[in-house]
């Protein structure tokens, strides 16, 4: 990875957390006002970090299933290559004479 991609990923991931982090913060400390009633701009923007964490959050479990399937399915297909290949009869040493 060049240099220059590697700040802009850093950056990227900077961002991205702290955006996250802001979206906690805003909806912890949000929980507790005094609500003015059905136009509360508070509620709004609350309402907006709790639907902006549930996206997240749902990507990032679709990526991690992603990333189970592909590294599980490929660590399987070993397993199954190397418990073939381990049965063979010049690996079990079986002398095969009449």
């Amino acid at each position: 990875m060049t240099g220059k991609k590697r700040i802009f990923a850093l950056l990227l991931a900077a961002v991205f957390a702290f955006a996250v982090f802001s979206s906690c913060l805003v909806t912890v400390v949000g929980a507790d006002h005094d609500c003015s009633g059905a136009d509360c701009e508070i509620c709004l923007v609350v309402s907006a970090c709790v639907n902006f964490l549930r996206g997240t959050l749902s990507c990032a479990a679709v990526f991690a299933l992603a990333l189970a399937v592909r590294f599980g399915a490929v660590k399987t297909a070993g397993y199954v290559r190397i418990f073939r290949a381990g049965r063979t009869p010049v690996i079990l040493r079986v002398k095969l004479s009449n």
